[in-house]
């Protein structure tokens, strides 16, 4: 019914991935590295591009709605990455300069307070279960055959 490779066949297609990773000299896993930064810096600015535009949608329709379309489009990055051969790796990737000026700058530092004020422990259990969201969404992405599933298994 489903066009999925089963979760054997995943199993070893991810071990034969990792296999050929670690292969990978130096040099071309730095590049990968980079330009996998630069795909998560777009959806990052992309996030908070619809994040502040939508702010009328949270002031007319309530928080969530803003937070769902801020949801909506930062999975970009990881299917930029999954679908390029980009390496992800975590880390500070923004550039200077792109959030300087209002209303982007001002939208910025409201999520940073935000972030800044939750206690270390709900931050370090928020942080194992993103990472856990992240590995499903890989999984699925590598579990699905065509391009379309593909998308669809990152975004779920």
């Amino acid at each position: 019914m489903y066009d999925i490779h089963s979760v054997s066949d995943t199993t070893e297609l991810m071990s034969s991935m990792g296999i050929q990773k670690a292969k990978q000299s130096p040099d071309k896993l730095f590049i990968k590295s980079m330009l996998a930064g630069v795909f998560i810096s777009f959806s990052g600015r992309f996030l908070i591009i619809v994040g502040d535009g939508s702010a009328p949608l949270a002031q007319n329709l309530g928080p969530g709605i803003q937070k769902m379309v801020q949801a909506a489009v930062f999975p970009i990055g990881l299917v930029l990455i999954m679908n390029t051969g980009a390496e992800f790796f975590t880390g500070n990737t923004m550039y200077a300069g792109l959030l300087s000026t209002d209303p982007y700058r001002a939208y910025t530092l409201k999520i940073t307070e935000i972030k800044s004020s939750i206690p270390w422990h709900q931050m370090f259990l928020r942080g194992i279960a993103g990472n856990w969201l992240v590995c499903l969404a890989v999984w699925l992405e590598i579990t699905s055959r065509d391009f379309h599933s593909k998308v669809l298994g990152i975004f779920l």
